[in-house]
């Protein structure tokens, strides 16, 4: 799963427009480094109380075999915002997301292919331990 998270992110700090509606941050395992906007992308549960908002965190879920040669993996992607701010922009980031990763293929090696499909993004929440809005799409990655 660590491959496939890597990949998603990649694909993401790729896409001008989703990087340009991020805030600057320096990177979540070097905090004294430079600030860019890529570095917004991160692994769920390494954002840090000095982060700047919005950013956005890449979690894997659950895998199941559906077939001999078929897996199946769920990836969260939250978009987290100031608790004084709307929904509007998590909700611009959010759209940008989906559209970048629905129906996306990546190909991990020769032998493995990846079909990315969104399925649901979650209500408006409040993450208590961050203090911070969110909303979390969950994709189903199709390993064949």
């Amino acid at each position: 799963m660590k491959k496939e998270k890597s990949e998603i992110a990649s694909k993401l700090k790729k896409d001008d427009e989703l990087v340009d509606l991020l805030a600057p941050n320096s990177s979540w395992y070097n905090k004294s480094g430079s600030s860019a906007k890529t570095n917004s992308i991160i692994p769920a549960f390494k954002s840090y109380g000095e982060m700047s908002t919005p950013f956005i965190t890449i979690q894997g879920g659950t895998e199941s075999r559906s077939w001999e040669n078929m897996r199946e993996q769920n990836i969260y992607v939250r978009c987290y915002n100031d608790i004084k701010k709307s929904y509007v922009k998590i909700d611009e980031i959010s759209e940008r997301i989906r559209t970048v990763l629905d129906k996306a293929e990546l190909s991990l090696s020769p032998n493995i292919l990846v079909r990315i499909r969104y399925e649901f993004t979650t209500q408006e929440t409040l993450d208590d331990e961050l203090n911070l809005n969110f909303k979390e799409l969950r994709f189903r990655l199709l390993l064949l």
